[in-house]
């Protein structure tokens, strides 16, 4: 079976810089409000992952080339690998205690990617706007979970718990006590 020919491209990758790319089998993703693709990269003899909004193909084309298969065989995968979490400002590394098959139900592809760990758990890179937001999302996946990296989302979520548990108060028979208050009230 011979493989069709497609035209190899140069893309602006940046101010000053430029790269050679196979585009076949391109990965495309919408992310938030950015898009992402996944060409081969010829000039660094890898895949790379760039935002669409920072490239732009330069005139003519270079020789033609076979398509590849993309790592693991998935384009869409191998670009959710790249950003699902590198695309956010703080990206993140999550182990969730449910299966990869459950959170699938649950998180969007767009919110990350999920790596399956054991029939019990599973791993998400994953990222956000900023930590708040980031923590606000982990709470609302409804699963106890472990934050592998970064190790600051885990201060911003122990902050979230704080504010979370004043605002639900005490549980019955305890003593309230607000910050800033001057008394105690037994409930």
């Amino acid at each position: 079976m011979t493989a069709t020919k497609w035209p190899r491209l140069r893309l602006e990758c940046g101010a000053a810089s430029s790269c050679g790319t196979d585009p076949g089998r391109v990965g495309c993703r919408r992310l938030s409000t950015r898009r992402a693709a996944s060409p081969r990269d010829t000039d660094r003899a890898d895949w790379r992952t760039f935002r669409a909004d920072r490239i732009q193909p330069r005139v003519p084309t270079g020789p033609r080339f076979a398509p590849r298969e993309p790592p693991g065989g998935d384009a869409v995968a191998h670009v959710l690998r790249g950003v699902g979490s590198a695309a956010w400002p703080h990206p993140a590394r999550v182990r969730l205690h449910a299966s990869a098959e459950a959170m699938a139900r649950r998180i969007p592809s767009t919110a990350g990617l999920l790596e399956a760990i054991d029939e019990r758990a599973c791993l998400l890179h994953t990222g956000g706007e900023s930590l708040g937001n980031l923590a606000a999302f982990l709470g609302t996946l409804a699963v106890d979970f472990d934050v592998l990296d970064p190790p600051e989302l885990r201060a911003v979520i122990r902050d979230v718990a704080a504010r979370f548990a004043r605002a639900a108060g005490p549980a019955p028979g305890r003593v309230a006590v607000h910050p800033g208050a001057d008394v105690a009230v037994e409930l």
